[in-house]
């Protein structure tokens, strides 16, 4: 099977979304988000916490999924009623990532398992405490725990899985310290996985390893019109730090401004 997989800038993400559920900080309200022509922000929650990923359903509600458990959820459902978007329901207690919306389910993440609950007539979920755990047993490392989801139309869920480690030296984020060739953080971490979703309790074995090679993807989207996986990359970190004498800072800032990553 040929597959294709693209890394998009950050910022082709971030332009995408309609609605900004922000955390308030101390910097006070008077911070401004600068928006292309044609696009609109409005502050949908000041306190809601820690936001990671959000789904917009057909109806209106916004999912989101929060970093640190609110009263002992870690999904919160927004309603805009009347001018104000206003708490309608929280399930789901573990913490994580991922939220997402496709064929009549609602599907999260924790950083081991994937569940996913089924709407109801009325575009609600019906079971919020009974979802059918689709995959288990994800690895975790010491970083970089995250999981990532996104669905095609062919019954298949896609799952990141970052590497626990920098750029997979032999001693993490060491000066000088070279990197391993092949990698053996490779082989369980470090990609996408692909699994179906109509399949209760798929351990991580009985994946498929979709893509190889990226240290941890953070965004990633199934691209119905093209048939590929969009995937926006977390990656390596303190490269002028750790091999000074091979690139400089100036040549990671100059690498930055004309590829976003480096």
């Amino acid at each position: 099977m040929k597959k294709w997989f693209s890394i998009l800038p950050v910022t082709c993400i971030v332009a995408s979304l309609w609605v900004l559920p922000m955390h308030v900080n101390d910097a006070g309200p008077d911070q401004e988000i600068t928006l292309p022509a044609g696009f609109k922000a409005e502050t949908v929650v000041k306190s809601l916490g820690r936001n990671r990923h959000l789904a917009v359903n057909s109806n209106g509600d916004v999912y989101v999924k929060l970093e640190k458990l609110k009263d002992g959820k870690g999904i919160i459902v927004l309603r805009k009623t009347g001018d104000e978007y206003k708490q309608v329901n929280a399930f789901g207690d573990y913490i994580g990532t991922a939220v997402v919306i496709h064929g009549g389910y609602v599907y999260a993440s924790s950083n081991t398992d994937v569940y996913r609950y089924a709407l109801n007539a009325k575009n609600e979920i019906a079971n919020p405490n009974q979802p059918e755990r689709i995959v288990t047993g994800l690895v975790v490392g010491g970083a970089h725990s995250s999981k990532s989801l996104a669905l095609d139309n062919a019954g298949n869920l896609y799952v990141t899985i970052g590497a626990p480690s920098n750029a997979c030296q032999v001693v993490d984020r060491a000066n000088g310290s070279p990197g391993q060739d092949p990698c053996p953080l490779l082989e369980k971490t470090g990609g996408v996985w692909q699994f179906k979703a109509n399949k209760k309790t798929r351990p991580m074995r009985r994946g498929t390893r979709y893509v190889t090679g990226i240290r941890n993807i953070v965004g990633v989207f199934w691209n119905t019109q093209q048939g590929q996986l969009y995937g926006v990359q977390h990656g390596r970190d303190q490269l002028s730090q750790l091999f000074p004498n091979i690139i400089t800072t100036s040549k990671v800032q100059n690498c930055l401004r004309k590829n976003f990553s480096c």
